[in-house]
């Protein structure tokens, strides 16, 4: 959680898609689908 702005700052930075299926399977991959849901939203997304 420490890393949380971190994540989407680099989201945001490099203009990453976080609804696109590989960002998505990555965090279903660690079973963190509450936090994908957190980091779309705080990146606008």
């Amino acid at each position: 959680m420490k890393d949380l702005p971190d994540i989407i700052q680099l989201i945001k930075m490099n203009a990453i898609n976080p609804n696109s299926k590989d960002i998505k399977d990555l965090f279903e991959e660690y079973n963190l689908l509450e936090l994908y849901e957190r980091v779309k939203e705080a990146a606008g997304y």
